[in-house]
């Protein structure tokens, strides 16, 4: 057996291994945290977004908001004619109108105290629950 040789032996290969198991243990949960916090991030936009369509929307008709069934002339305003991406399943959903609740990534609209014709609140759902944020125009 020659004493020179060149290359590594089998306990510097588990060396290598075991410090890549750890860097993996503590990336992929990080991972994972930043992923649900930037979907959760999406979820707000599109709230505004739907915020922004509303307040538009009450602008051309002199100040009344959009109501049920007003859908088709939202989505004029908001992103080129498309609903809204959910960040959770990736397909473009449309919002509900009423009380929140739904899967993660839903965004709903209820009726302010007077109706919808006089204001509103937006909502979204996160990945556990509504998220903190109520957009008001009461």
């Amino acid at each position: 057996m020659r004493l020179d040789a060149k290359g590594y032996n089998l306990i510097e290969l588990m060396v290598v291994v075991a410090v890549l198991g750890v860097l993996f243990a503590i990336a992929i949960p990080n991972y994972y945290a930043l992923k649900a916090r930037s979907q959760e991030a999406l979820t707000v936009a599109n709230m505004y977004n739907l915020e922004i369509a509303m307040i538009n929307f009450s602008v051309d008709h002199q100040g009344i908001y959009p109501q049920p069934g007003d859908d088709a002339e939202i989505l004029t305003i908001v992103s080129g004619g498309k609903y809204p991406e959910n960040p959770f399943t990736d397909a473009g959903e449309p919002w509900i109108w009423g009380a929140p609740g739904g899967p993660p990534g839903t965004i709903g609209c209820a009726p302010g105290p007077s109706g919808y014709a006089k204001g509103f609140e937006i909502w979204g759902m996160g990945r556990s629950g509504q998220l903190p944020l109520v957009l008001r125009n009461l």
